[in-house]
């Protein structure tokens, strides 16, 4: 049986023309694009909330889509649009009508942080190693920061998925990883960064 695909994801599926991304070179551009969750064209090697990432198709997919709002037949999706909420159906998240995997939505609703200008110890060694400051009650992880802790809970875990996606050898199983979809190349599908079921092979 194949895969269910979401509404949303059928509409404003991630157009991923791969490129094999080379070894990170480290220049100002990189520099620039770890600051901007960009892509490097000239290193051909990206950034997303902190995390390096080799593989351009999952760069892709993190840097989201945008919303065509006239082809949204979901209700859960047209109600995320105007909210900037989320759609649990279809699995997304929306930004300035922008969709994203949930994972690097969670993500993406901190604010950006330069905790390093704190005067708060707790805040500055948090934002370091990615953690909670019970004084200044608020979060860290990814550059972000959150200050409702289930939001914050709920970023730390989606950060982990990006971390085991961006590390994923196959670039098909790694995209799969962060949008709940399937690899069709080998044979899994997952669910909230775990694989859920794999095809048997032929007896």
């Amino acid at each position: 049986m194949k895969p269910r695909v979401s509404t949303l994801w059928a509409v404003i599926a991630v157009a991923v023309a791969g490129l094999n991304a080379s070894a990170l070179a480290g220049g100002e551009c990189c520099e620039r694009a770890a600051k901007e969750d960009a892509w490097c064209g000239t290193c051909k090697h990206g950034f997303f909330a902190g995390v390096s990432i080799h593989n351009k198709k999952l760069h892709d997919a993190l840097s989201g889509k945008e919303i065509d709002r006239d082809k949204l037949e979901c209700a859960g999706c047209k109600e995320a649009v105007k909210s900037g909420g989320a759609c649990a159906k279809c699995r997304v998240g929306v930004i300035k009508n922008r969709a994203y995997p949930l994972a690097a939505h969670a993500v993406l609703v901190g604010e950006r942080a330069d905790a390093e200008k704190s005067k708060c110890e707790g805040c500055r060694k948090a934002a370091k190693e990615g953690g909670w400051c019970e004084s200044c009650a608020v979060g860290y992880v990814g550059g972000r920061s959150f200050k409702d802790r289930a939001t914050f809970g709920r970023a730390v875990t989606s950060h982990k998925i990006i971390t085991e996606a961006a590390r994923t050898k196959c670039e098909s199983c790694a995209v799969a990883m962060l949008t709940d979809g399937a690899c069709p190349a080998c044979d899994v599908t997952f669910r909230d960064g775990k694989a859920e079921r794999e095809t048997a092979p032929p007896e």
